[in-house]
């Protein structure tokens, strides 16, 4: 299995970027991991439903500045 692959700031995305994004650990029943993008309007996280263990991508709208 492959790293995801990570973004920075600028919207770059490489293997070796730093999530240099806060984002919270959990959002409900998900414990986020790794940040896998983001766009204009959403961000999408690696993240484990904590219950069952299964990995998932969550994809969730940005906050308003």
């Amino acid at each position: 299995m492959t790293e995801p692959k990570q973004i920075d700031e600028n919207n770059r995305v490489g293997p070796n970027r730093g999530i240099s994004l806060n984002f919270p650990e959990r959002i409900g029943s998900y414990r986020l991991q790794s940040l896998f993008g983001r766009g204009g309007m959403n961000v999408v996280y690696k993240a484990e439903l904590v219950k069952t263990g299964e990995l998932v991508a969550l994809k969730t709208k940005l906050p308003q500045s």
